[in-house]
């Protein structure tokens, strides 16, 4: 058999060595970052349960209460602001029951604040863009019931 001198040398040897070590370097860390995720889960069980105990009567008295109202067959109640009158606010409440969604949203939020500018109803209805707001006045100018004030804000027109 003849030695070579030159040429690529066989280290397989070597890299299955240190492959090896690396198996068992990464399977002893995975071990012991199963081990972490058990006590975690353990101790979150823990804590879980014991929420769970002091909120329980809270949670079945509260649906107690919420299961006697249902059984009442009374249905949710609008407050109407002060001062303003009964026969006005059911006006209100059949438009905002047709215009469901944004327009009742700008319409309660109208009733509640008077006037608003696009930038507070936006905020007031929680809507995101504020051409959802523009889209929403135009409809409702269109159907003459708000009204845009000197100052750039809107208000509901007086019935």
């Amino acid at each position: 058999m003849q030695l070579l001198l030159e040429g690529e040398v066989d280290n397989r040897d070597e890299i299955i060595l240190e492959l090896r070590e690396e198996n068992e370097r990464l399977s002893a860390e995975n071990r012991r970052l199963q081990t972490e995720v058990s006590t975690a889960r353990a101790q979150n069980g823990r804590a879980i349960a014991m929420l769970r105990h002091q909120l329980e009567p809270l949670y079945k008295a509260l649906r107690a209460v919420f299961g006697e109202i249902e059984a009442s067959g009374i249905g949710e109640v609008h407050e109407t602001p002060t001062g303003v009158n009964p026969h006005v606010a059911a006006v209100w409440e059949s438009w905002k029951q047709k215009l469901p969604g944004n327009r009742a949203d700008i319409i309660q939020a109208l009733i509640e604040h008077g006037e608003a500018s696009v930038a507070q109803l936006k905020v007031m209805t929680h809507t995101p863009r504020a051409q959802t707001i523009y889209d929403n006045i135009f409809q409702l100018n269109k159907l003459g019931l708000i009204s845009k004030s000197g100052k750039g804000s809107y208000k509901l027109k007086e019935l």
